[in-house]
């Protein structure tokens, strides 16, 4: 005791002074064990005195906790760091620097170790907590020394320059720079003018900042920044993510787009847009998607029937093989039909026949109509007849042909007809099979198209030696004609050949009206067929529209409007319209159409003998509507719809043809110097010194759709448009095709038209009182027959009508016009006051179809862009 009485007193303050520093030359073992001495218990009374000599107290405990707190975390050994920052805490909570050091020695345990949260313990022994870790220390005790690294190893130990450039930062490029300069070995041996070495000063500035990497090493570590990483790019993704909703409405605009690209013969296109869908429904969640596998399957399916179209039978067997497990493993009963449907025509297509009838035979018990049954049987039956067995295939079709009477399906029921004949002639039942081909052949009449006649009379199951009765067959199936076409389907655009041909040269918009069940839908189908890859059919009934009286017009017409809106953008001469129109409003939405995209309107009704029948259309109709039903909608359907006006309506090439020719004859006679003399008649034009532009003068011109109106009948207002409507040359003409003759080519002050001189057919349109402005005026019937092709500013196209009456008035009168000479293939003529007339040497004809205009006939006067203008090419309705 003597002897430790006379050791030397160690004050607090230089207990702290020398730790620190120890702590700052990085020897912060010994720091450690300084700040030990500061905190260590003290007997009683024996407390190390300040460097004042006054008492100890609490002040310099936590100034020593403090100072070891920091040393551990510099060290790396951040849970006893973190463990005496909270003994300061409690020690004095007054002050802020313990909780900044356990935030921050928190801060660092997380980064080395990850969040707690995302750690799940497990007690997998039933070795308790302390002994397991006194088990643990003491092999750690036991491996220490073994295991320790020198300061030799430790310094020999390397970084990698990625790892440590991304430790460093921005200071990674200072060391590079002072390891550069170590190689620069006069350098290193010059020293400053303070006498230190340069080479100690860059070791220095090199130690520091391994101390440093070394540091952030151990607060941050490489594993904890590549988590952090993770989870930001993870977090990134989540707040990409679409709604749900979001995600439905991409998944159904894509689902219709594949399906329409399909339609459109752009099979390779589908297949790919729908196997990148596929991908991308497959990388959802249910949560995000709930009938993800549903799409999925369906996706399958669009694929497949992609690759079938392509020709590639062996991906596309694949393709539907894989919607049917989709469908069997989530128990989805239309898929599984819809999978077994498409895999018995890829086999069928490739001859696979009995795989293929056993995958339709699984599908009979999922059908779900009459119609459905019809033409499963009958796919069944047709494979059975190639693999030679005639008794099962007539068995089936006769059960197709069942199904069909069910259904009233006339198409089906002539295709099962067919079959079963068929079979009958590989059953040498010739008798049988003569009979049943009459059958078909009479079926094949009421469904109207000329493949079905055709399919019967090349029919190979016949043998013209089998049976004596078998060539007379043949030659009653061949002398069928268009003429014996039924009553019903009997209309000049369906039977006249000069019709078809100015149809096919124009843009037509077909709008069916009538009842549900009276035949429209076979009434289309007779018009897609006649003018074939020309036409396309737009059927309401796919949209799902049921016909019904409605105080509004239901949103799903939308998507039936803008498949009409991309025919008529892409110009498909003939568009036909299968709906119940017996609304006003909406046929309004669709003139408005074949306005926007100068389609004319033929309105064609069925001529079905029970198209007004109700009784009869209520057994007929697929909607399954009432009598009473039937009748709300049948008063705005027996009155008949009047257009604006009739005419006849000159296709596209003929309106071109016609236009240009005007076009020429404004150049030539503004030109020519007679007409300049007469320009005072022309108060607005330049200087006619030069030339008269009288395209710029006439600046309101007609649209694509050139026409000759033959009664204005206001919609059934005018006086007199009831009795035309009803005159049978009127009712017979509609929709059918004719030719007008060009005699001549007019301008006056105020217009510039074409005259027109008609046959005896075509006068047979012509009103008794189009040709008189006065009850007196008696002129020639035709006489103010004409086209329009351009008005003077303020003037209305009625004009033009009215200026041709004039010079037919001076013809009458003896005035035939003074000759000026001869222009453009004709005889030039004037009458005096701004009147000018070129008598065709060589008449111009022109195709055209007598309709109705059905839109607003709004004027829309359109100025020229420049001086000369285009041709023709503004717009006016009438």
């Amino acid at each position: 005791m003597a002897d430790e009485d006379e050791l030397p007193v160690v004050t607090f303050g230089n207990l702290m002074s020398e730790g620190i520093t120890l702590s700052r030359r990085g020897q912060h073992d010994k720091a450690l064990g300084c700040f030990n001495d500061v905190r260590a218990p003290r007997p009683e009374g024996t407390e190390l005195p300040t460097a004042g000599g006054a008492s100890g107290g609490p002040p310099g405990r936590d100034a020593g906790l403090y100072q070891k707190a920091e040393t551990l975390y510099t060290m790396g050994d951040f849970e006893f760091a973190l463990v005496f920052y909270h003994r300061g805490r409690r020690l004095r909570p007054d002050l802020p620097k313990f909780q900044l050091g356990i935030n921050k020695a928190e801060e660092a345990i997380v980064n080395c170790i990850g969040n707690p949260s995302s750690v799940k313990l497990e007690s997998k022994e039933e070795l308790c907590f302390v002994s397991r870790q006194a088990e643990l220390q003491s092999k750690k005790d036991s491996q220490k020394q073994q295991t320790k690294p020198t300061k030799e190893q430790k310094q020999t130990k390397k970084k990698s320059p990625k790892t440590e450039q991304q430790l460093l930062g921005a200071l990674y490029a200072d060391k590079a720079f002072l390891e550069k300069l170590l190689k620069d070995e006069d350098l290193m041996q010059s020293s400053t003018r303070h006498g230190i070495k340069v080479m100690d000063l860059v070791l220095g500035g090199i130690s520091y900042l391994n101390q440093r990497r070394d540091f952030w090493q151990q607060q941050k570590p490489m594993y904890a920044r590549v988590y952090e990483r993770r989870v930001l790019r993870e977090e990134q993704m989540r707040d990409k993510k679409e709604k749900p909703s979001d995600i439905s409405k991409s998944i159904a605009k894509n689902m219709e787009d594949i399906e329409l690209l399909l339609a459109r013969g752009s099979a390779e296109e589908s297949c790919r847009k729908a196997e990148r869908l596929l991908k991308r429904i497959q990388a959802w969640s249910e949560n995000e998607v709930p009938n993800k596998y549903e799409l999925i399957g369906t996706l399958h399916s669009y694929i497949g029937n992609a690759q079938l179209a392509m020709g590639q039978m062996e991906a596309a067997l694949r393709s539907h093989k894989m919607d049917l497990d989709c469908a069997r493993q989530n128990s989805l009963t239309d898929g599984v039909s819809r999978a077994l449907d498409h895999i018995g025509h890829v086999y069928a297509r490739v001859g696979k026949f009995q795989q293929a009838i056993n995958a339709w035979e699984e599908k009979i018990p999922l059908a779900q109509s009459s119609l459905e049954k019809a033409w499963l049987f009958h796919e069944i039956g047709r494979c059975y007849l190639e693999l030679g067995k005639a008794e099962v295939a007539q068995d089936y079709g006769q059960k197709s042909l069942e199904s069909a009477d069910e259904e009233g399906d006339v198409e089906w029921q002539l295709h099962a007809t067919v079959l079963v004949a068929q079979a009958q002639v590989k059953l040498k039942d010739y008798p049988a099979a003569i009979m049943t081909f009459e059958r078909a052949l009479e079926k094949a009449k009421l469904v109207p198209s000329e493949a079905a006649q055709k399919g019967i009379i090349a029919n190979r199951g016949f043998s013209k030696k089998s049976h004596t009765f078998l060539p007379k067959i043949f030659r009653k199936m061949s002398t069928q004609s268009a003429k014996e076409r039924p009553e019903s389907l009997h209309f000049p655009f369906l039977d006249d050949e000069d019709t078809i041909s100015t149809l096919k040269e124009s843009k037509t918009l077909f709008i069916l009206r009538g009842l549900p069940g009276s035949g429209k839908s076979t009434l289309a189908q007779a018009i897609h067929d006649r003018y074939k890859d020309a036409c396309k059919v737009i059927s309401v009934d796919h949209y799902k529209i049921t016909p019904l009286i409605r105080s509004s017009i239901p949103e799903e017409y939308s998507k039936v409007d803008e498949d009409l809106v991309d025919y008529c953008k892409r110009e498909i001469s003939v568009i036909v319209l299968d709906d119940t129109h017996h609304e006003r409003e909406r046929l309004d939405q669709l003139f408005d159409i074949a306005d926007k995209y100068r389609y004319k309107v033929i309105f064609a009704e069925p001529k079905t003998p029970w198209r007004l029948d109700c009784p009869q259309l209520k057994d007929k109709n697929q909607w399954k509507l009432s009598v009473e039903e039937l009748k709300k909608m049948k008063p705005s359907l027996e009155k008949e719809f009047l257009p604006m006006y009739f005419g006849w309506f000159l296709s596209k090439r003929s309106s071109e043809i016609l236009r240009k020719a005007g076009q020429a004859f404004l150049d030539e006679l503004g030109s020519l110097k007679a007409f300049k003399k007469e320009s005072k008649y022309f108060p607005s034009v330049e200087d006619p010194k030069i030339k008269i532009d009288l395209t710029s003068y006439f600046v309101k011109r007609p649209p694509g759709v050139l026409h000759c109106t033959t009664k204005y009948t206001e919609f059934g207002k005018a006086a007199g448009a009831e009795e035309y409507a009803q005159q049978e040359a009127v009712k017979a003409a509609y929709g059918k095709g004719f030719t007008l003759s060009i005699s001549a080519l007019f301008i006056t002050t105020k217009t510039v038209g074409a005259r027109i001189e008609l046959s005896e057919q075509q006068l047979l349109l012509w009103p008794g009182d189009a040709d008189k402005i006065l009850p007196t005026d008696n002129l020639p019937r035709g006489s103010r027959a004409h086209i329009t092709l351009g008005c003077a500013n303020g003037v209305e196209a009625v004009q033009t009508g009215l200026d041709l009456l004039e010079f037919v008035k001076l013809e009458k009168a003896g005035n035939k016009g003074e000759q000026v000479g001869e222009i453009g293939g004709g005889k030039l003529l004037y009458y005096n006051n701004g009147m000018w007339m070129l008598v065709l040497s060589k008449k111009i004809d022109v195709r055209a179809v007598f309709s109705g205009y059905y839109g607003k006939g709004k004027l829309v006067p359109t100025q020229s862009t420049n001086k000369r203008g285009s041709a023709f090419t503004s717009c006016t309705i009438i």
